[in-house]
């Protein structure tokens, strides 16, 4: 019984600690997003084989995804029960669950895990709009 509750604290102090660790980094992220200053394309597919809409926006600070890209049309958003932003209107075009249809975002080639209100971006990023 020893080993499982000394196997469970190693687990959780382990687990703590990098929680700390991540909080740490993100506050320095965040800081050092926040003295920058340059632009963010924004490219927006409201069809698929269509040509993209595309607007430079200029920021100062931190921003965020989905404040450069409401820089750059007008977006819907749903919000949930932990405050996470999802786009589902944009360029006339509404999301559907029922035929698959949604708005999704990469950034600089990657698809994130984080809504769009919580991830941040930096001069010379390139967010990618595309409904699918």
């Amino acid at each position: 019984m020893k080993r499982v509750i000394g196997l469970g604290m190693a687990v959780g102090i382990v687990a703590a600690f990098a929680l700390v660790s991540g909080c740490q980094g993100g506050a320095e992220t965040r800081d050092a997003l926040a003295a920058e200053e340059g632009e963010v394309d924004v490219y927006i597919y409201p069809d698929p084989d269509g040509e993209p809409k595309h607007k430079t926006v200029g920021i100062k600070g931190s921003a965020t995804v989905l404040e450069v890209t409401r820089r750059t049309t007008s977006v819907r958003t749903q919000t949930t029960a932990n405050g996470e932003e999802w786009v589902v209107r944009m360029k006339g075009k509404e999301g559907d669950l029922r035929t698959g249809k949604l708005w999704s975002y990469q950034l600089n080639s990657s698809l994130p895990t984080e809504a769009p209100n919580f991830k941040h971006v930096g001069p010379g990023d390139v967010v990618i709009w595309r409904f699918e």
